[in-house]
Formats: C-alpha cells, sequence, structure tokens
C-alpha cells in the first residue's frame, strides 16, 4: 500500500487506480532532519508545521516520514505525514506502527519486491466496458433502486442541513500560516468522568472544546447565548466490528455545541444528548459517497471555501493502550495532527495512549491568533470537570508561516 501511486488510464480505460511505483525508493519518503541539538518541545511543534506545509508529490506514493534528531534529552522525534486519500487517521496509525516498530522479516534468495507490471492500455479498455456492461445490469434490479432511492434521501437529508452551521469568526478562507498546541489529559480520570455521565470520552473531550470556543467567541464580542456552532466529528464506519476496509473509510457527525452553558458539569451531559442526537440523523452513512460525488464537480474548491455545514472539525483516536517501542527506543508521546482546508480553520484531534489522553489544536494562524486564549479555558474547563487541579501535565504550541498544500493526516 506505501508502494503505490495513482495512475490515471485516460480516455475510454476507466477511472483512477492505485499501481506499484516502478521508481519506489524509501529515500524520497524517509528522510532525516538535523534539529539544534537541544530542541524543547515548542520548537519541534515548529519545526514539525513546516516540514508539513511541504506538499506531497503525486507521481510518488502519497507519505513522508521524517526523523527529527536533536530534541533535548537526546531524544529522537518522528514526523509521519500520510495523505488522506491514502488512509484516514486510524489507518495512518495502523500504517506508522508497521512501516516502524521492529525490522521487517528479511527477503528469501531472490524474492525482493518488484512492482507489478501495468496492465495494458487493451486490458484496461476491456475491463472498463465489462464493468460498464455490469453495472448496466446491475442497475435494473430492485436492490439498486433501493439502494439509490436510500443515497438520495440520505443526500437530500444532507443538503437539508448544509446550511445548519451559523455564521461566525470561526470561519473564513484558510490561509498559508499554521499554529498548533497540544494538551494532556489523564485519560483514566476522562474514562471516569465518561462513566459518571454515561457518555464517552469524546463527549468529555467536546465539552472542554465547547468550552475553548465559547471563551473564543465571547472574547470577541460574538453573542454566545445565542449562537449554536456546529461541529464536525470524525466517526469511523464499521462492519462487524472492524473497519470496513483500509483507506480513507470516515464519515462525520454534525454536532451541536451547547455554547450558552457556562457550567461544564452541566454542558457534559448536555454534549451526549447532542451527540446521541446527531447519531440518529447524520450524514454519517452516506457522506464518502456525497464526498466522492461532489469532488467531481467544478467549483469544488470554491464550494468548500463557502461551506455552511460546520464551523470546525474534532476527532477521537483511540491509540496504543501501553507504550510502544520503534527501533528499541520507547515512544513517550503522540501528537496527531488534522488538516485544514477551504474555510475550516480551526481543528481538534484527541488521541489516548499509553494512559494519557492527548488533544492537538491546530489553527489557521491568521485567524486565530488568540489560539492561546481558547486552550487556557480548556484547562480551566478540565480542572472544573476533574476537580484536580495537577490534571494537566503541559501544553505546547508550534508555528509555522509557510504555504500549506491539501488535505492530509499526519501522526
Amino acid at each position: 500500500q506505501l508502494r503505490r501511486v495513482v495512475f490515471r488510464p485516460g480516455f475510454l480505460a476507466g477511472g483512477p487506480l492505485w499501481v506499484d511505483d516502478p521508481a519506489f525508493a524509501i529515500d524520497d519518503h524517509v528522510l532525516p532532519v538535523a534539529l539544534s541539538g537541544a530542541a524543547d518541545a515548542g520548537e519541534l511543534m515548529t519545526r514539525a508545521e513546516a516540514l508539513l506545509a511541504e506538499p506531497l508529490a503525486r507521481t510518488r506514493p502519497l507519505w513522508r516520514l521524517w526523523l527529527l534528531d536533536g530534541l533535548e534529552g537526546d531524544r529522537v522525534g518522528v514526523l509521519c505525514a500520510i495523505h488522506h486519500a491514502l488512509a484516514d487517521g486510524l489507518t495512518a496509525m495502523r500504517l506508522a506502527r508497521a512501516l516502524l516498530e521492529g525490522p521487517p522479516a528479511p527477503d528469501a534468495p531472490g524474492t525482493a519486491w518488484q512492482p507489478a507490471p501495468l496492465p495494458s492500455r487493451l486490458e484496461l479498455v476491456g475491463d472498463n466496458a465489462r464493468r460498464a456492461l455490469e453495472g448496466a445490469g446491475a442497475a435494473i434490479r430492485p436492490s439498486a433502486w433501493r439502494r439509490a432511492i436510500a443515497t438520495g434521501r440520505a443526500m437530500a437529508g444532507a443538503a437539508a442541513q448544509a446550511r445548519g452551521a451559523p455564521v461566525s469568526s470561526l470561519n473564513g478562507p484558510v490561509g498559508a500560516g499554521r499554529a498548533s498546541s497540544t494538551m494532556r489529559f489523564d485519560l483514566a480520570t476522562a474514562k471516569r468522568l465518561a462513566r459518571a455521565h454515561d457518555c464517552g470520552v469524546n463527549d468529555v473531550v467536546l465539552a472542554i472544546v465547547t468550552g475553548g470556543v465559547r471563551a473564543l467567541l465571547d472574547s470577541r464580542g460574538e453573542d454566545i447565548r445565542a449562537l449554536r456552532p456546529r461541529a464536525g466529528v470524525a466517526v469511523a464506519l464499521f462492519s462487524g466490528g472492524r473497519p470496513q476496509r483500509a483507506g480513507n473509510d470516515i464519515g462525520s457527525l454534525l454536532v451541536t455545541l451547547p455554547l450558552a452553558e457556562a457550567d461544564p458539569r452541566a454542558r457534559l451531559p448536555a454534549i451526549a444528548r447532542e451527540r446521541a442526537r446527531a447519531g440518529a440523523g447524520s450524514m454519517v452513512g452516506a457522506e464518502p459517497l456525497i464526498r466522492a460525488r461532489l469532488a467531481r464537480l467544478p467549483g469544488y474548491r470554491r464550494m468548500l471555501e463557502r461551506q455552511r455545514l460546520i464551523n470546525l472539525s474534532e476527532t477521537y483516536l483511540p491509540g496504543p493502550p501501553r507504550q510502544i517501542d520503534v527501533l528499541g527506543a520507547t515512544v513517550r508521546e503522540l501528537i496527531p495532527f488534522a488538516p485544514l482546508s477551504g474555510n475550516l480553520g480551526l481543528s481538534f484531534v484527541a488521541m489516548s495512549y499509553a494512559g494519557r489522553l492527548g488533544l492537538t489544536i491546530r489553527v489557521d494562524a491568521d485567524q486565530f491568533p488568540d489560539v492561546d486564549l481558547l486552550a487556557a479555558a480548556m484547562e480551566r474547563d478540565w480542572r472544573a470537570l476533574a476537580g484536580v487541579l495537577p490534571a494537566i501535565a503541559t501544553r505546547t504550541r508550534g508555528e509555522d508561516q509557510t504555504p500549506a498544500p491539501g488535505a492530509r493526516t499526519a501522526a
């Protein structure tokens, strides 16, 4: 999967497909980076933002990994960028772990990897014609009509929600600069809070996110009593207890944030109710299909810059419950990053790892120079919820002003 590139066969030969890269070289994807020699967490985040701003070459497999040498304490950082076309957050984490956790088994003599040859144009044209005939036959079956009707209803429902997000300063065309801030919480405390309110860990995260957004908009003079921003909460699509397939296989819950509630202890059960309500009428199942259809339309990027579906994005990734080792070294922390695009300049990604709950706030640097105010309010709300002052360990920040490319996920 990490050796494949997108190939476009051309007229009559079908749509794009994944093929082995005949020129694949690991040195094009795993790159050393020298830091100052005693770089702290803030410098690491700033350098990470600068590296993530470098576009992934479309002529190569859509991933890159940097080894950042020179961290304080004689440590090494590993930064991995994987395009969303290749993997969503959960899949990206599995791929990164497979790549890093121990050396691969040696190849047997004479079995070194070789790229599979491309199908001939005749084969591609024939395969495309066969698929078209099979599709035409399947289209007249009753099951196909039922699926088409269900899809139409889902898309109509999504269209009805498409202007549900209120106008606020949270949305604006995303520029080149990025700033990020990381926070760390005690996972056992978050789970205890979730159990006490009969909800999930992500509801706890959303409750403190709402508190931060509330403080931010209040400082900007917006009416927090009337404003009800909407978050796009990423969820994996599951079948039989497992993700349906490798790749980008996620949908979204459209969760309205109870901004008017000042007390985080009352806000948490309100968030849980809102998220449960969102699960009943959201575009979770239809979203991958809707994205695929809309992305083909002219002016799609323009549409993203003017969308009124959500005001911000939030994701929760359950990570490894115990510390993992990479090439014999213990991984002390996992820091996820989320892409920013269109008019969504504010994202939150939480990830659990070895008893801690990390949360990365990533923003458009020009739109959110006040991100520290948002983070401080989230810290206060966490303390109010947890009732324990030392529950937050540290917060670090990094920023970069270089141009940022299109959607991709890094962790």
